[in-house]
């Protein structure tokens, strides 16, 4: 008689090496996942990837640095081009700090608050 799992006398330590145990089915993750471009819940944002400094942390949480001077936060970014400055000086969407990241600033052509990543060359929405 062959054991079968369940039955009285089952072996266990031929359990291991069965050829009647099977384990099949998709693996799912519980929870968000960061780092693959797509913001879940818990997250603030998801920029395809786990590095941090970039604006957006290894654990997907909005990194908000302070920019060099030269770098002043704008209050608000237009899409042609241009924003007001800190000091609601309307002129070029510019930046030259590569990663410096403003906290809310308005983006007129989203109609929406949102923190401005510094590309090296101008504000964008993060």
């Amino acid at each position: 008689a062959k054991n079968i799992p369940g039955s009285a006398g089952y072996d266990t330590a031929r359990c291991k090496n069965s050829p009647w145990i099977s384990i099949s089915g998709p693996r799912t993750q519980a929870g968000p996942v960061c780092g693959k471009g797509q913001t879940e819940s818990g997250e603030t944002c998801d920029d395809g990837n786990t590095v941090t400094g970039d604006g957006c942390s290894a654990s997907c949480q909005t990194e908000v640095t302070t920019p060099p001077a030269t770098d002043a936060c704008p209050n608000g970014i237009f899409d042609d081009g241009n924003m007001y400055d800190a000091n609601s000086v309307y002129g070029p969407n510019v930046c030259a700090s590569a990663g410096s990241v403003c906290g809310s600033t308005y983006f007129y052509g989203l109609g929406e608050y949102r923190p401005a990543l510094c590309n090296g060359s101008q504000w964008i929405p993060q």
